[in-house]
């Protein structure tokens, strides 16, 4: 599916914004997962529902920003190294700003 596609790619370049200069980039895996350093970070997922003619794509975007759930994954903070939690709205608004760039 190419929204989903065209998401997951928006997420990868928003990660790469912070990541420095000969660190691991982002990653895409198959399509809606986003690794850096072999590890997870984000997973996108798309849903389409048809209703009559109009098809409708819901897309859902998981980042981990400042805490990595489980075991295989990581977050930014962590990759950055950082001391203090990261901005998820200055996240958020960058990769909306990537998703409308990209259509």
């Amino acid at each position: 599916m190419y929204s989903a596609q065209l998401a997951a790619l928006s997420v990868a370049q928003t990660l790469d914004t912070y990541l420095a200069d000969g660190q691991d980039e982002a990653r895409l895996k198959w399509v809606n997962d986003i690794f850096i350093s072999g590890e997870k970070i984000s997973g996108v997922l798309p849903k389409v529902d048809v209703v009559g003619n109009v098809a409708y794509v819901w897309i859902g975007i998981g980042v981990n920003i400042n805490t990595a759930p489980i075991g295989g994954s990581t977050c930014l903070k962590t990759q950055l190294d950082s001391p203090s939690d990261l901005d998820t709205l200055q996240f958020a608004d960058l990769l909306t700003h990537k998703i409308m760039n990209n259509r």
